[in-house]
């Protein structure tokens, strides 16, 4: 009689952890992938004709462990004269321990993966008109036929810009906690006008970001004789805005100044980024409440 006890509530704990588990399941289940945002500014190179060449962006999204899915294609509406090539996995990389037959690719974290496209931008047959091509949505088409239309942050694009003369370029550096200098040299006299750009100001509350070691919003007027040194400091800062974390970032803000004779310059640079590398499954789950998904 005791053992018949035993295994009745033996039998009601596993039937009780099952009930639990599949309750679980059906609330972490996503209808859809969830796509991470993306805040870029990337470099179109122009070729000697002066039109635009290729050009990567890579982003990542959250999909249910079991989704089996590749994709297979994706498109700019807000852009309609790039040309894309979509991949799921990076198309320069080749070796033999990379075997495009196996497996379905990405980073299994509990019930859920983060998978990455590799999106090839062709622009060649745009018109340099000097306008940046500012992109927040993307048309995904997996290779089962799905179409799911995602809001992606926002990229822009912009066309290479003629390096100054006045300012030569020393040297770079970064550290592992995300903070990076460039280190540039005025060959004339030059005054300090402004730095700006439209991502950064959404940003500025994550960013440091300091020239001279003065914060950037207050660098007006200021001036730099011919071989003095300009020292850019750039570090994301840690945040607790779940949203925010998960995300990428790539700024490459431009300053601007004068020189001696009133003639006026713009200098980008381009190191003031941060990627989140590595994903806990609770994290995720929060991410995904936060967002709305769960």
């Amino acid at each position: 009689m005791e053992n018949k006890k035993i295994l009745k509530a033996g039998l009601i704990s596993t039937l009780s952890l099952l009930v639990i588990s599949l309750i679980i399941s059906f609330y972490l289940k996503l209808d859809e992938p969830v796509f991470l945002k993306v805040y870029k500014e990337l470099e179109l190179p122009t070729n000697q004709n002066g039109r635009y060449m290729d050009t990567q962006l890579h982003i990542r999204y959250i999909t249910n462990v079991n989704d089996t899915r590749l994709v297979s294609h994706v498109e700019f509406e807000e852009a309609p004269g790039l040309m894309t090539s979509a991949y799921s996995r990076d198309p320069m990389v080749f070796s033999m321990f990379n075997n495009y037959n196996q497996g379905i690719p990405g980073d299994n974290v509990g019930r859920y993966s983060v998978r990455p496209i590799y999106i090839w931008i062709n622009a060649f047959d745009m018109e340099n008109a000097g306008d940046d091509i500012h992109i927040t949505k993307a048309k995904v088409h997996f290779d089962n036929g799905d179409i799911i239309e995602a809001d992606i942050g926002e990229v822009i694009l912009y066309a290479d810009d003629i390096r100054p003369e006045n300012l030569d370029f020393m040297s770079v550096g970064g550290s592992s906690d995300g903070t990076h200098t460039t280190e540039l040299q005025a060959t004339e006299d030059i005054t300090l006008l402004r730095v700006e750009d439209s991502l950064l100001s959404k940003f500025n509350h994550i960013v440091e970001l300091k020239v001279n070691a003065t914060d950037y919003e207050n660098i007006s007027g200021m001036k730099l004789q011919a071989g003095d040194r300009l020292n850019i400091f750039s570090k994301f800062n840690a945040t607790d805005d779940i949203e925010a974390s998960m995300y990428d970032y790539d700024i490459h803000p431009k300053l601007h100044y004068e020189d001696s004779e009133g003639n006026f310059y713009t200098y980008r640079f381009r190191n003031l980024d941060y990627r989140r590398h590595g994903f806990e499954f609770m994290e995720i789950i929060k991410f995904l409440r936060a967002r709305g998904e769960l």
